[in-house]
């Protein structure tokens, strides 16, 4: 009676985790991008794996070299196709079912030797078998077919997804043989699973059938194993094959199966969660529960035991099993590396089994087939090599919305160790305006600070105004192709079906909070809580009120005291301890990130008194405001890296701080010896500064790669762990910064990079006429621009920075930002051509060298209209040449 109250109580745990996964479930994007390779190992891992070796660390070293040396692995294999297989019960009759396993192991060793080695002879090698096996196989039959399937089946699947995507030599042709076979030969044998055997069957045909689904991009078979193993009415599916206690539905059984169960269950959950999908998590935990229950049971401790029925009343198992007790397989690594490295779990038994495992060579099964050949070897080397000690910020992990992953209905929970993000971005402040970059005036003691505990990316550049900026560091692609190239109206509207990151980041837990300036278009579907920002908070008024706002919070309007600037950064602190109570509350560990956009120290200038009482008398009033908010700023850095600090969450928190452009009303005061300001095309236009502060894991260092804001969204979601997917990797045009924030010195990294800048801001309709207008590009420390207005009669109408340009060039001194500099800032280059500089030895583009190097000219300008060509069209069909603009009133001003 006991136990048939258990299995009653088993199905209400069961229909709860259905239900209220059923709606979360319904959620899913059915069409997103599936991660590739991404069946069991992403190519994070792999990367990971190979670093390890070869720095000659263990126990990857070992276990490499167990691997290599395998008879798997040897080049010599032969593989043995069978057309038609039969495995029988307790594989008898064996016709074709060992050399269909052996092959299966063989193909997947071969895989992994060319993905860690590079010797293209162990693709070769992994290739032959699996077209071997597609081109001869017409059959898997007999009792087992189903289970032979899933077991091996399972090792070809990773084989060929490796291949596949790692490797250019596997022709289109017999990849198709390998796909055919897969749909027409395998998956109608085990479609509907096995739900009245022991679960081990139907775990079998989970691993096979995700993994298969990935392989093929096949959204419906890859969501037809999700769904089983968490509502399958078989004895596989999570809820059927634990009890809360960690019992399995096997563990009556032998020890054997029950293990052979939880590692396909494993591996099922592995290729789950590379592709964004938590099932490890599914039932709280369940997985790892069975885990520690039968690790703790085959290390020789005492477990408590109910007696266990099927679901079905097929299997009665009145007592624990001591069959095969102790005799542990090699599967702990992997549910280790998840629970404890990603998830900061306590696993102290599956992290006990997979030490022994480590340290004694667990026993071989010496079957052999009928060939004299042994059936399986141990393949602990395996789960060492590929699974030990794998960083969370090194896995890939889940791409998929955080509702999707969590099995009470909460966010997903990502690893402790995600790191949480701020990313500060303050509007109009110069590259100067530090006093660690030689400001003879600002004293910013807490920046200066942030300064030298971070890496230093010092060759950084922005656009040159405040929303292409945004632009690009919000999606990590050129501003033009989303068609911002404007401040104003239309031509500020991010394209809305831009990704940009906050989005990316949810999709794998992060809780996101947007703070300040938005300045990428208003109105449905553009604004901050319309694109992945879950808390908003900005001021009425923008950045015409510095006091006393009424600051509005996620819709709701609120009167408050204080300066402005000092209400955002407390608004940051604000989300980020809700964010904290949030965790505590619901059992969670979801990083945060936050985007604190500033308006200061844009106009219009306003700032207390006693950030503006240092500065008076030495520079004129409209001066010593700006350089007030900048010091404010800088007060408000110190407050939020105490609090960091104070709450415990400093050495688990990147801070990244940047401006948005260059140089502004502090122009003529400091410019770091730089030419030129906000909307020009000289080096003081768009250098910025970039410091990345991540206590504990970067050594602070000065970076002088060519580096910029597009580079953002690839290292961030490196960093936490976000596989992007495959159609927005491939229209990025940033690159991840990782290696060089990982760096101890000056390292090679994307060397014959290009980034191309410009100002835009073209009166609506002239676009083409701007080719040549204000344009620049780089490569490595050298800039060939024009700094030229155009030449279409039609622009001479309207204001724009053509305006201001062609007054320059007829003498003018004075306009926006200087006094008497207008010369230097916006000085006009020679007309129809190219002029080259060493923003480095010349950040005062004094020394023109286009005459010294003219082949670089030649192919930077080639490139210059290459990129032109390619990006244009995109940029029109974006919105980007849209917009009525006033008629021009004042020759000599610029908007």
């Amino acid at each position: 009676m006991r136990s048939g109250m258990k299995n009653i109580f088993w199905n209400i745990d069961r229909m709860r985790w259905v239900l209220g996964m059923l709606y979360l479930f319904c959620l899913s994007d059915a069409f997103a991008e599936f991660v590739h390779p991404g069946v069991t190992h992403s190519q994070a891992s792999i990367d990971f794996v190979k670093e390890k070796i070869a720095a000659g660390e263990e126990p990857w070293t070992t276990a490499w070299e167990k691997l290599r040396s395998s008879r798997y692995a040897d080049l010599d294999w032969k593989p043995e196709p069978h057309a038609r297989v039969e495995r029988g019960p307790s594989n008898n009759p064996d016709i074709g079912s060992s050399e269909f396993t052996n092959d299966g192991r063989a193909a997947y060793y071969h895989s992994l030797c060319w993905t860690l080695t590079g010797k293209e002879a162990h693709a070769k090698k992994a290739a032959e078998i699996l077209d071997a096996w597609s081109a001869t196989l017409k059959s898997i039959g007999h009792h087992d077919a189903r289970l032979l399937i899933g077991m091996s089946g399972y090792h070809y699947c990773i084989a060929a997804e490796l291949i596949r995507h790692t490797w250019n030599g596997w022709p289109e042709a017999k990849q198709a043989g390998f796909r055919k076979m897969l749909r027409e030969i395998w998956y109608p044998v085990i479609v509907d699973f096995y739900p009245s055997a022991n679960g081990n069957w139907d775990a079998s045909m989970l691993q096979c059938m995700i993994g298969m689904g990935v392989f093929l991009d096949d959204r419906a078979m890859f969501d037809r194993a999700k769904d089983y193993y968490l509502s399958g009415k078989g004895n596989g599916a999570i809820g059927n094959y634990f009890m809360e206690s960690g019992q399995c539905q096997e563990t009556g059984r032998d020890q054997a199966h029950t293990q052979m169960g939880l590692e396909f269950l494993a591996n099922t959950c592995e290729t789950a969660w590379i592709q964004g999908i938590d099932l490890y998590g599914a039932l709280d935990n369940r997985l790892l529960k069975g885990f520690e229950y039968t690790a703790k049971y085959n290390l020789g401790f005492d477990v408590p035991y109910e007696p266990y029925r099927s679901f079905e009343g097929r299997y009665h198992y009145k007592k624990i099993s001591d069959d095969s007790r102790g005799r542990l397989r090699p599967m702990y690594e992997r549910v280790y590396n998840h629970f404890h490295n990603r998830k900061g779990l306590n696993a102290p038994h599956t992290q006990q089994a997979a030490l022994k495992l480590r340290t004694e060579q667990p026993e071989r099964r010496d079957r052999r087939s009928r060939r004299g050949r042994r059936r399986r070897s141990s393949s602990s080397e395996l789960d060492i090599l590929m699974f030990a000690g794998q960083p969370a910020t090194f896995a890939a992990r889940r791409k998929a919305a955080a509702a999707k992953s969590h099995s009470d209905g909460t966010e997903a929970s990502p690893a402790r160790t995600s790191p949480n993000i701020i990313l500060i971005l303050t509007d109009d402040q110069g590259y100067g305006d530090l006093g660690r970059h030689g400001h003879p005036l600002l004293k910013t003691p807490h920046t200066d600070r942030l300064h030298d505990e971070s890496v230093r990316f010092d060759n950084f550049y922005v656009s040159p105004s405040c929303s292409p900026t945004r632009a690009a560091l919000l999606t990590g692609i050129h501003e033009f192709r989303n068609g911002v190239t404007h401040t104003q109206q239309p031509r500020e509207h991010l394209n809305r079906d831009a990704i940009i990151l906050p989005q990316l980041l949810q999709k794998v837990g992060y809780r996101t909070g947007f703070i300040g300036k938005w300045h990428l278009g208003g109105g449905k579907e553009y604004v901050p809580n319309d694109r992945g920002f879950e808390w908003t908070v900005t001021n009425q008024g923008g950045p015409r009120v510095h006091f006393d706002p009424i600051m509005i919070r996620n819709g709701k309007r609120q009167k408050r005291k204080g300066y402005r600037e000092n209400l955002f950064f407390d608004e940051a602190m604000t989300f980020i301890d809700a964010n904290q109570t949030k965790n505590r509350e619901q059992g969670t560990k979801n990083p945060f990130f936050c985007y604190l956009s500033t308006y200061s120290p844009h106009t219009p200038l306003a700032a207390p008194e006693e950030f503006i009482a240092p500065f008076r008398g030495k520079v004129d009033d409209e001066k010593a405001t700006y350089l007030a908010m900048v010091a404010n700023i800088d007060m408000n850095v110190g407050r939020l890296l105490k609090f960091l600090k104070d709450r415990d969450l400093e050495e688990n928190t990147i801070v990244v701080f940047m401006n948005d452009n260059g140089q502004t009303k502090g122009l003529d005061v400091y410019n770091a010896g730089m030419r030129g300001c906000k909307c020009t095309i000289w080096e003081g236009g768009s250098r910025a500064m970039s410091f990345w502060r991540w206590p504990g894991h970067w050594q602070p260092h000065q970076v002088d790669n060519l580096t910029a804001h597009l580079d953002v969204v690839p290292t961030l979601c490196k960093l936490a762990g976000v596989p992007i997917p495959a159609d927005l990797q491939s229209k990025l045009d940033g690159f991840s910064l990782v290696p060089l924030l990982e760096a101890k010195g000056p390292t090679k990294w994307h060397d014959d990079r290009l980034l191309f800048h410009h100002v835009a801001r073209w009166p609506g309709g002239l676009a083409a006429a701007h080719q040549y207008a204000m344009c620049a590009v780089r490569q490595g420390n050298h800039l060939l621009l024009r700094s030229n207005p155009c030449n279409e009669p039609k622009c001479e109408n309207y204001s724009s920075q053509c305006t201001t340009l062609r007054a320059v060039r007829n003498g003018l001194k004075t306009t926006t930002y200087t006094s008497g500099n207008a010369q230097f800032h916006w000085g006009v280059s020679p007309p129809d051509r190219w002029v080259l500089f060493n923003r480095k030895a010349d950040p005062a583009c004094q020394n023109d060298l286009s005459n010294q190097h003219p082949q670089l000219v030649k192919k930077l300008a080639i490139a210059y209209d290459n990129w032109w060509t390619e990006i244009f069209p995109q940029m029109i069909a974006a919105g980007g040449d849209k917009g009525e603009f006033p008629l021009r009133k004042k020759p000599n001003t610029t908007r």
